[in-house]
């Protein structure tokens, strides 16, 4: 038996300190639609917690920041990231398909890639990058494309790591990211926001969250792997900041 946290878990708890009982079999369709709400609120309690520490210091969950690929084609400067796509969470990696060379690249803010491929629309291996929102249209999430300068002169492979936007788990996915390691925290977030739905918002679970948070962030902060570079075989160019180095 697992020792993770579900969906069914997390229903069941909050169900029963709300009353309702923990079988949401009893519940009616406004104690369930509470319940849901109320799970909700503890999931993003939990991903986007408060600041913690005297430095007010915000942690990004290694678990919501997986590695990618992205395949740059001939003539192509912008691209399409992925769906959950929130943030960058690590350096670009720019390899060539037969694994010749490697490039770190910078990630600049937009307005210096574009001024950049204004004053010189050249093609070649990218050298810089940058993200913007794309038009905004409230049918979804928000979406980001991903920007290269110089314009790829052929395909390339960008492998990267980005921080995700974790959708709404349910019966047809069960398990929340995180809820493995991170499940004693999750359930207290989701009990704390209950507490806070009846008015009680410095209870007992809201103090239970805050301290389990400071253990799940020291636990994951040992786990993560953002910053780090993905291996490159030795022999192999790279660039780190435009300089050029042979292992």
């Amino acid at each position: 038996m697992s020792l993770a946290v579900t969906y069914a878990d997390l229903r069941a708890a909050i169900g029963h300190y709300l009353g309702y009982g923990r079988d949401p079999a009893g519940w009616t369709s406004s104690q369930s639609a509470t319940v849901e709400e109320v799970l909700k609120r503890g999931l993003r309690r939990f991903y986007w917690p408060p600041p913690i520490g005297a430095k007010e210091y915000v942690h990004d969950w290694s678990f919501l920041t997986p590695l990618a690929t992205l395949t740059l084609s001939a003539g192509d400067y912008d691209y399409d990231l992925p769906d959950d796509f929130a943030s960058l969470s690590g350096p670009l990696i720019l390899d060539t398909p037969d694994g010749t060379g490697n490039a770190i690249i910078e990630h600049v803010p937009e307005r210096v890639l574009l001024a950049r491929q204004k004053a010189c629309p050249m093609t070649g291996p990218p050298v810089y990058a940058a993200t913007r929102t794309k038009a905004i249209d409230y049918s979804t999430f928000d979406r980001y494309e991903l920007l290269v300068w110089p314009t790829p002169d052929k395909m390339y492979v960008l492998q990267y790591r980005y921080t995700i936007v974790p959708v709404m788990i349910g019966s047809n996915r069960p398990n929340p990211p995180g809820g493995l390691v991170h499940g004693q925290t999750i359930l207290e977030a989701c009990l704390a926001e209950a507490e806070a739905m009846v008015g009680d918002k410095l209870g007992i679970h809201a103090q239970a969250f805050l301290s389990l948070l400071v253990a799940s962030v020291t636990r994951d902060a040992q786990m993560k792997t953002a910053d780090v570079i993905p291996s490159i075989p030795r022999g192999n160019s790279y660039r780190v900041w435009n300089v050029e180095v042979h292992p």
